[in-house]
């Protein structure tokens, strides 16, 4: 299944076709930027025809594009430039006029999907396996905390709770146990006494 994306703001300001094609243009305009490619008089272009953006958005005409592109163009959100000498050749180049503030958004998406990356390498990294624990004991260890209360007359007043790792643990969370811990003692107690 093949999806389209656009920008609301865009389609509030511009309509939801040229919307899409300007969320076209951002994307190559930004990978070409973010490859150095296709770079002239401080801006960076990418380049198609109505006929390939027809076939690339089949629920648009070649016509509708040329004048969507032409609305773009009117507006001064993007530039247009002809791609060849040829008489025969349609292709033409596009750039955005405030580069900066097209590709913003781009930029930003970019930059936080890298935090989440290094944070998820980290997080990898930071296995117990990484960090020479044995997986084996660390399987055996339970952080669930069943609070139902059995009444047996064999019942221990042991209780085993796994605290949180000193560098890691909040003095939140230790409380919390702290308090957990009291609480089934108590219960435990007021079963064996039943």
């Amino acid at each position: 299944m093949t999806t389209h994306s656009f920008d609301v703001g865009d389609a509030s300001q511009y309509g939801v076709d040229c919307a899409i094609l300007l969320y076209n243009l951002r994307f190559w305009i930004f990978y070409n930027w973010t490859n150095s490619k296709h770079q002239v008089d401080g801006r960076t272009w990418t380049f198609n025809s109505a006929k390939a953006y027809a076939q690339q958005f089949p629920y648009l005409s070649e016509d509708k594009i040329q004048r969507l592109l032409t609305k773009l163009t009117d507006a001064q959100i993007i530039l247009r430039r002809a791609g060849s000498m040829d008489k025969w050749d349609r292709t033409n180049w596009y750039a955005f006029v405030d580069q900066d503030a097209q590709l913003a958004p781009m930029i930003e998406a970019a930059q936080h999907s890298a935090k989440l990356r290094n944070a998820s390498r980290k997080a990898a990294e930071s296995t117990p396996h990484n960090r020479g624990i044995d997986a084996a004991k660390l399987r055996n260890h339970c952080t669930d905390v069943n609070t139902d209360v059995i009444a047996y007359k064999t019942a221990s007043p042991r209780i085993d709770l796994p605290l949180p790792r000193e560098s890691g643990g909040s003095e939140a969370s230790r409380a919390a146990i702290g308090e957990a811990m009291a609480v089934l003692r108590g219960k435990i107690v007021t079963a064996e006494a039943g």
